[in-house]
């Protein structure tokens, strides 16, 4: 296995790993391009980064983290205010994902006691899970966090996703606090002190 830097232009393959292996949430119900899109946005910023696991030159897992999801978010709805217009008015019949754009757009507000280092995003093909890419992923990104000086961070995972809560808590995170970001459904806040 071999891990390396996320690229910006591996933005399409971390959508695609994306698209595969994250069931549910706002940006799975997003189409390929749009979150290549997404995702190339934030990689083209400084305070963001992320590793990808790859086997036999196959991509089959990824990690990305912020420095600073708040500054993450207000960025990406000032650069790109249009293409989020494009995708409210594209989900606008569904009311569900409309619900889902809306807590997508206030959560920063919802998180405000938080630290502001965070997991954006971890996904591993359901081939490659439970052979430790997961927490080599996790390694690589807190390596990268306490040279950038950061004290802690956080990830937010649903309380229904029972195999990314036991994740969240074998690479070491420490259950902080619940927190509902989707109305109706309960998220689990992970912390590490670094």
């Amino acid at each position: 296995m071999k891990y390396k830097v996320i690229k910006i232009s591996e933005a399409k393959i971390i959508a695609g790993l994306h698209k595969q292996n994250i069931v549910g949430g706002f940006l799975s119900s997003l189409d390929i391009k749009t979150l290549e899109k997404i995702y190339s946005s934030i990689l083209s910023e400084k305070q963001n980064f992320g590793f990808i696991a790859i086997k036999d030159n196959t991509p089959v897992g990824f990690i990305l983290t912020t420095e600073n999801c708040n500054n993450l978010y207000k960025k990406f709805i000032r650069n790109h205010i249009g293409f989020g217009v494009r995708i409210f008015f594209s989900k606008l019949l569904s009311p569900t994902t409309m619900k889902k754009i809306v807590d997508h757009v206030f959560y920063p507000g919802k998180r405000k006691e938080l630290p502001k280092a965070e997991i954006l995003s971890i996904a591993i093909n359901k081939k490659y899970r439970r052979l430790g890419i997961a927490k080599k992923l996790a390694t690589l990104t807190i390596k990268e966090l306490k040279s950038r000086k950061i004290k802690n961070f956080i990830a937010i995972v649903g309380q229904k996703l029972t195999a990314s809560n036991y994740l969240m808590r074998t690479i070491g995170g420490e259950k902080l606090a619940e927190i509902e970001i989707h109305r109706g459904g309960k998220s689990n806040v992970y912390i590490w002190k670094l």
